[in-house]
């Protein structure tokens, strides 16, 4: 389709409110897609199952496919919630374009792109390339459509993968992974009036991740930087009234290796009575000489992106496959009161994604 056209897609599904974990919010906007993409042409659909709590599809060309030398978007069609409504200047899904952008919540965080790589994929069907358009959910709360979508497939086969996440049309060859943890500390109940004969967890898991985190080595890596460690939230307690005996902060690490070790550590911390997984998402990195990143018509940034993509979960299905973020739109505009994507780097992402698209045997 032309880049009018994509841009229209791309304000319609801008419209559509499809914040994380909205199951059935999500599954719509997929459906629309599969109808969109798939119109004329003998498509290759898989689906999750209806009532799927995170829904997924894969889009496959009807080219040949003895090598399984495939092309893969990877593209997901949650947003995070809008916040206060009240500070957008304009309303989040009401959607305005003029000569220079297109804007609305998920406009950057992902949905232009996400337009963008349908018309590629639909670039690639008509031109006998053997492209893939996978659509996953709920990437913003830990890729948990990705990981759905890999599970239930038992598994997946593509040589090189484009994930159309904000980097301004550069190629970015990773990022860090994300280890989010909740910890909890115990205490004993008593009269607030009386807070010696109880033990406050709050100020136990307060002491605890103050202490655990100045101690805690954060090693670096060439390419991926340092390790991070935030504290997310803190949750506690029941009444003013009341020494609270139980407290639990949610802890979100940005990390360069493996998280066994970080586990390890937040379960040695005193005062931290149990440690739990939220999600465990590794590192993500491809070889800036690898002959198909290489071909690419863009520049290759020497550092990083910031955030985690769905990119780390099929890192672990196929460790060896190029994987690159590589999309329209400003970081700093992710999950950004007024969200706004330039059409310019709409434009040339539509011609930089045609180009890879042409170019693909």
């Amino acid at each position: 389709m032309d880049f009018k056209t994509s841009v229209e897609l791309a304000q319609d599904l801008i419209r559509q409110e499809t914040t994380s974990l909205n199951a059935a919010a999500q599954r719509r906007i997929q459906e629309q897609i599969i109808d969109y993409a798939t119109t004329g042409d003998k498509i290759d659909v898989r689906r999750s199952s209806a009532g799927a709590a995170h829904p997924w599809a894969v889009l496959r060309t009807p080219a040949p496919r003895s090598n399984v030398n495939s092309l893969a978007f990877v593209c997901h069609v949650d947003c995070v919630p809008t916040g206060d409504i009240e500070s957008w200047s304009f309303s989040p899904f009401e959607t305005g374009a003029n000569s220079e952008f297109v804007r609305g919540r998920g406009s950057v965080d992902m949905k232009a792109g996400l337009a963008i790589a349908v018309s590629a994929f639909m670039r690639g069907s008509r031109t006998g390339r053997t492209v893939d358009l996978i659509l996953t959910s709920d990437e913003e709360v830990g890729s948990l459509g990705a990981r759905a979508c890999l599970t239930e497939l038992g598994g997946f086969d593509a040589s090189a993968i484009i994930i159309p996440e904000a980097t301004n049309n550069r190629i970015a060859l990773g990022h860090r992974g994300a280890l989010w943890a909740r910890l909890t500390s115990f205490g004993k109940a008593a009269h607030g009036s009386m807070p010696d004969k109880g033990t406050n967890a709050i100020t136990r898991l307060m002491a605890a991740i103050e202490s655990g985190i100045a101690s805690q080595p954060l090693p670096s890596d060439d390419y991926l930087g340092q390790e991070t460690i935030n504290v997310g939230t803190i949750h506690g307690g029941t009444a003013t009234n009341i020494v609270p005996d139980r407290a639990f902060a949610t802890i979100d690490a940005r990390t360069t290796g493996d998280h066994d070790r970080l586990l390890r550590a937040f379960d040695s911390w005193p005062g931290i009575d149990a440690v739990e997984t939220i999600v465990d998402l590794p590192p993500v990195t491809s070889d800036p000489n690898d002959t198909w990143i290489q071909s690419i018509p863009a520049a290759t940034n020497s550092f990083p992106v910031a955030y985690f993509t769905d990119g780390a979960v099929f890192r672990q299905a196929l460790p060896h496959c190029p994987i690159i973020v590589c999309g329209p739109g400003s970081a700093d505009q992710m999950h950004a009161v007024d969200e706004t994507m330039p059409l310019s780097e709409l434009r040339d992402c539509y011609e930089l994604y045609n180009a890879v698209v042409d170019c693909w045997t």
